[in-house]
């Protein structure tokens, strides 16, 4: 008797050995379709059963599938969880209906599985979800509120359009009209080509401007967070000028404005918990596997696939 997961991939990580050096008799031809591959909890998994799988998977990965250990160690592992689901379902009186049920038994089990995780539900009533809700509204506040930010223009006069003479003195010659009384706006317009837009222009989080080219934080150190221009400065190209049009402090988003999705949202992972939950359970019984079926199963596919390809010339 032994754990699933753990003994699979240590059996199927042998197999090109096995493969290669095996003495048994047995070929991939004498493995019947009643043949058990693995067990557990109660739950036969058998030649049949694989073989309506592996139909279901696209030829052209069935190769690449059938000779990784792991994945195959994965695939025996999720199918005896279904077959384990399944006669749980029948345990409970679950039925389902024949238009859901498939054309395959190994259909007509993840049928029944499915039905069976749908009944798995842990009763948290309103309140107890409303509870929850306030307690991770209050740890979590900072992520359901906006950070401050700024609202910024942004002039840039290209040294590669003007010379760099040229632009700085542009640049400061656009300072001293905005000082002036001139719109920012239309006096960028005057000088910037309308069809190379402005960065940094609108609404810029602070948590952004952190990111930003470091010249351009320090010349907005000197404002204090006031609104104002920025000196004329050096940096991506050109001789750039920013004006800060005021600061937008955070907004606290409140627990009722959020209360429906924080409720939604718990009510799914208590689901999903309970759900992983009661699966474990069946996951770790104990288990057995046929390493001698297992060793035959890609020979058993190949072989067939050979045959058929065969059979067409």
């Amino acid at each position: 008797m032994i754990q699933p997961v753990r003994f699979f991939v240590a059996v199927l990580a042998l197999l090109p050995i096995l493969l290669a050096f095996t003495t048994s008799s047995a070929s991939a031809a004498d493995l019947s379709p009643e043949v058990r591959v693995a067990e557990r909890g109660g739950a036969v998994l058998t030649v049949a059963l694989i073989d309506q799988r592996i139909e279901e998977m696209p030829k052209a990965i069935r190769s690449d599938f059938l000779n990784d250990p792991d994945r195959m160690a994965r695939l025996i592992d999720g199918m005896l969880l279904t077959l384990q689901l399944a006669n749980e379902a029948e345990k409970k009186g679950i039925v389902v209906p024949a238009e859901e049920a498939g054309d395959t038994e190994l259909a007509r089990r993840t049928a029944l599985a499915n039905a069976l995780m749908k009944t798995v539900v842990r009763d948290v009533s309103e309140e107890q979800l409303l509870q929850i809700a306030r307690e991770r509204f209050q740890v979590e506040k900072q992520n359901y509120s906006s950070s401050p930010s700024y609202t910024l223009r942004h002039l840039k006069v290209s040294t590669e359009k003007y010379g760099d003479v040229a632009a700085k003195l542009v640049a400061e010659n656009a300072r001293r009209r905005i000082v002036g009384g001139e719109d920012f706006v239309v006096v960028a317009l005057e000088f910037v080509d309308p069809d190379a837009p402005a960065e940094f222009s609108g609404d810029i989080p602070l948590t952004d401007l952190l990111h930003v080219d470091p010249v351009i934080r320090t010349s907005l150190a000197p404002l204090k967070d006031m609104p104002g221009l920025t000196e004329v400065f050096e940096g991506g190209g050109g001789y750039n000028l920013i004006e800060l049009v005021k600061l937008n402090p955070a907004v606290e988003v409140t627990f009722d404005a959020v209360r429906d999705q924080l409720i939604s949202d718990i009510r799914s992972e208590v689901e999903q918990q309970t759900r992983t939950t009661y699966m474990k359970a069946f996951v770790l019984m104990p288990a057995t596997l046929n390493d001698e079926a297992v060793q035959q199963l890609p020979s058993r596919y190949f072989d067939a696939a050979a045959s058929a390809a065969d059979g067409k010339d």
